[in-house]
């Protein structure tokens, strides 16, 4: 048996019992000689192998001294089981290692549809938020073969922006994945429901949100009666502002038909006598013309101001908005 000694983060094994080595003689030293907790388990990740679980086993250094990174051979009722590798262990640490496939286990894991579900909406100069809520589930099946009772550990990837809801808490959890324990009976079958939920946040602008949308909104339960009233002015400011555009957008255009009409009949008139009873057709027309596009522009100037200032007052009453 050896001692360790540390030396800072390093450490050494000193031989108690000396060693007397012949010349050009070799001799393999055992360092370590000294029974260590360990327990039998199977390991399920569906990431490394969709179907069946591997043979694993919880390693504890119980021996007091620092067990080095290398391979280990595993015997199974002193028969060989399968190898594995191991990182450094100090003295009181544990370890998880798998070294075959369990194929006297099977597992099924399924994912469930998830929901999405609207929780609340606030509106803030000109934005909308939406906090929602997303839920997801998935459950693992596992069926047992074998003549006598097994501990399985299920692997189930650890997000951290996902809260976990069922179980309530797991057996033990890595940087990478949720560790679950199931006790299964021998040929016996358990089931294990694992359920996450996470709140995240949408922004949109209330600018680019057609009718629909904001008719979404204002049918959803989860939003104030507050922000419900405001988008509805919402809605009926910009359909003013829509309203009146198209009527200026008609006048523009009429304006714009009239006077490459007249541009036709200037082009006409060239070519006939002025004392003609066309060319007198054409002057009283050209007249009438002149007096509706008068009227045209005096009602596109009106209407141009009014889509001004009810985009002024929408524009206003938008970054003025703080309601939840």
């Amino acid at each position: 048996m050896a001692e360790a000694t540390a030396l800072g983060e390093l450490f050494q094994y000193k031989i108690d019992v000396p060693v007397t080595l012949g010349r050009q003689k070799s001799a393999m030293l055992p360092i370590v000689n000294a029974a260590v907790e360990g327990e039998k388990v199977s390991i399920y990740n569906q990431s490394v192998q969709p179907k069946f679980p591997l043979n694993g086993l919880r390693l504890k250094n119980t021996s007091g001294l620092h067990l080095m990174q290398g391979p280990i051979t595993v015997f199974d009722d002193s028969a060989y089981a399968g190898d594995a590798r191991i990182e450094d262990l100090p003295p009181g640490d544990e370890r998880l290692i798998s070294y075959a496939i369990d194929l006297s286990t099977e597992v099924e894991s399924r994912q469930i549809a998830g929901t999405q579900d609207l929780l609340k909406v606030k509106l803030f100069k000109g934005t909308l938020i939406s906090i929602h809520k997303a839920r997801e589930q998935w459950t693992y099946s596992a069926k047992s073969k074998a003549d006598k009772k097994r501990t399985l550990l299920i692997e189930h990837p650890f997000r951290s922006d996902w809260t976990l809801v069922t179980p309530e808490k797991s057996a033990e959890r890595t940087p990478q994945v949720y560790r679950f324990r199931i006790e299964l009976d021998p040929r016996k079958t358990a089931k294990l429901d694992v359920v996450e939920e996470r709140q995240y946040s949408q922004t949109v602008a209330l600018t680019n949100l057609n009718s629909d949308a904001i008719l979404y909104y204002t049918r959803e339960h989860a939003v104030s009666q507050k922000v419900k009233d405001a988008l509805v002015k919402v809605m009926q400011m910009r359909e003013n502002v829509d309203t009146t555009a198209r009527q200026r957008a008609s006048l523009e255009q009429r304006i714009n038909e009239i006077t490459q009409e007249q541009g036709r009949i200037r082009e006409n008139m060239r070519t006939i006598p002025q004392n003609s009873e066309l060319y007198n057709r054409y002057l009283k027309k050209f007249e009438t013309q002149e007096t509706e596009i008068e009227k045209l522009r005096s009602d596109l100037t009106t209407a141009r101001a009014d889509e001004e200032k009810q985009q002024k007052s929408l524009d206003q009453f938008l970054l003025a908005l703080d309601v939840e």
